[in-house]
């Protein structure tokens, strides 16, 4: 059991940004005392949050091998936790090291601009050392071999070379970076293909309990409310044949998806809209047509289909019933006429 209490958790911020990492003991003592909720990755790409008796309650329904045992009680150990005031990213400088400036520069020659396995890379100094060049970010870059040798103990300008962008220090942690995987564009981009309509919101400024809130009530109308990461849905925006939905993303990103009644999907966010100021529709995707936030607040002034198909059919019955009252008021004088005649 103490190997689990000692696995590493990550932690992010209230605005769902990595900002450290922690220890299995004190994740699950951040969730006992409410000041932090378990996020699960679900298998559709979307995310998930427990508060600590909701993580009771999964682990007692779904018991998995990585779990610890009290004395009444077992509960899974979390992968990661979202905090639920921390809201600002730590000051840190991010380390000095080969492995950072490789990823700062992604495995790519400064000077050629090819990228390369990072066996085949070297550090290189930009003005050279015996120059009184410092070793800091702003001074050193990745090279191949080749552009390194070509280079030598000259400056860039003295060399004919040009670097390809500026050296600077990074802004970015590269350790709490997060990839998802291949099969998840795959299966988002698979439902911007078919017939699924869907709403894109930004929800910054909401509550983890107001999320909680949105999302189950919009379940029982048959709406599912996803967050998801903009470079993920960007990318299967982009294989689905749907670009245009690129220009909807901005600030933390979520999607209401609903198979009925697109106006009734409509109706609905707007409706929540009105009720929590933070969340701010941004566009959607209706009958595999990308439309505005104000298109959307048009849509859902328009009346729900069953009620534009009752209006239909009304329409239809009435001249319907009109003909079917001069039929049967033809057949009645009809019948009186031939009563006539046979009386005679």
């Amino acid at each position: 059991m103490s190997c689990y209490l000692n696995q590493q958790v990550l932690v992010l911020n209230r605005l769902w940004q990595a900002v450290n990492v922690c220890s299995a003991r004190r994740a699950l003592t951040l969730l006992f005392e409410g000041r932090a909720q378990v996020v699960m990755n679900n298998s559709d790409g979307s995310f998930q949050t427990f508060n600590f008796h909701e993580w009771h309650d999964l682990s007692q329904q779904e018991p998995h091998p990585e779990s610890v045992h009290t004395i009444s009680f077992r509960i899974r150990v979390p992968r990661v936790i979202l905090l639920m005031l921390f809201d600002r990213l730590p000051k840190k400088e991010v380390k000095f090291t080969r492995h950072n400036i490789f990823e700062r520069d992604q495995n790519t020659c400064q000077y050629c601009g090819n990228q390369f396995d990072r066996k085949d890379l070297n550090l290189d100094h930009v003005i050279p050392r015996d120059r009184g060049g410092p070793t800091t970010w702003e001074n050193i870059v990745c090279s191949c071999v080749g552009c390194n040798t070509i280079k030598a103990n000259r400056t860039p300008h003295e060399a004919g070379m040009h670097l390809i962008r500026k050296p600077k220090r990074p802004k970015w942690r590269p350790f709490v970076q997060i990839n998802f995987g291949f099969e998840k564009v795959e299966r988002l981009a698979g439902e911007l293909s078919g017939t699924v309509s869907l709403v894109v919101t930004e929800y910054r400024g909401l509550k983890v309990t107001e999320l909680q809130e949105l999302r189950r009530r919009l379940r029982p109308r048959g709406i599912e409310y996803h967050v998801v990461k903009n470079s993920l849905f960007a990318r299967a925006a982009e294989q689905s044949g749907k670009s245009e939905l690129r220009s909807m993303l901005a600030g933390p990103t979520a999607v209401a998806i609903g198979e009925g009644d697109e106006v009734e999907l409509a109706k609905s966010l707007v409706d929540e809209a009105r009720v929590l100021k933070a969340l701010k529709i941004l566009g959607a995707l209706i009958g595999g047509r990308a439309m505005s936030a104000d298109d959307v607040t048009s849509l859902a002034r328009l009346p729900a289909r069953p009620q534009l198909q009752a209006t239909f059919v009304g329409t239809l019955q009435a001249p319907l019933a009109q003909v079917v009252g001069v039929l049967t008021a033809a057949q009645g004088n009809l019948v009186r006429v031939l009563q006539a005649r046979g009386s005679q």
